[in-house]
């Protein structure tokens, strides 16, 4: 019996994919991401910026579908907050395509379980550790006739001092 090109597709089809879903799929409705999904917060993310290049356009895409479907049919991963992927989005908004790249890479090659130098955050009683993306240099010096962070740190130590006095003269 000679099998024609239809029979032959027929068939791999009944191998390939039928046999599968009939052998190993759930019997009624399955919900891949757990019966509380519903109670996610949707939080929209927007779009990019109409000034991005088409190349920045797809990495803005691409990061967003790693956020949006990716990571919530894989769960959570990262033992950082701002997550890598957030990470890499505000980098590339701030220092432009590669160089937010770069410091993406830089992030998702340190992204590990071990203790490090970070500073620690803890969000519902698990330890992450925080880093933020850093600001240019050029971006750290306050405008011209507001204070330094020096100065307000003087200032804010002043002001405690005068606290504390003022608390311990009325004991």
């Amino acid at each position: 019996m000679a099998f024609s090109p239809s029979s032959r597709f027929a068939t791999l089809f009944k191998l390939c994919v039928a046999t599968p879903v009939c052998c190993f799929g759930l019997v009624g409705y399955y919900e891949p991401w757990g019966k509380d999904a519903g109670l996610a917060l949707n939080i929209e993310e927007p779009s990019p910026p109409a000034h991005y290049s088409q190349l920045e356009r797809a990495a803005h895409s691409a990061i967003l579908f790693h956020q949006n479907v990716l990571s919530k049919v894989d769960g959570p991963r990262s033992h950082f907050r701002p997550t890598s992927a957030r990470y890499t989005l505000v980098a590339m908004q701030k220092f432009g395509l590669w160089r937010g790249f770069l410091m993406g890479c830089d992030r998702l090659m340190r992204e590990n379980g071990d203790a490090w130098v970070y500073r620690t955050v803890e969000i519902d009683g698990k330890l992450y550790k925080h880093d933020p993306v850093k600001l240019h240099p050029a971006e750290k010096k306050p405008p011209k006739g507001e204070p330094s962070g020096e100065e307000l740190g003087r200032q804010a130590a002043e002001l405690l001092e005068k606290l504390r006095n003022k608390s311990q003269t009325a004991q």
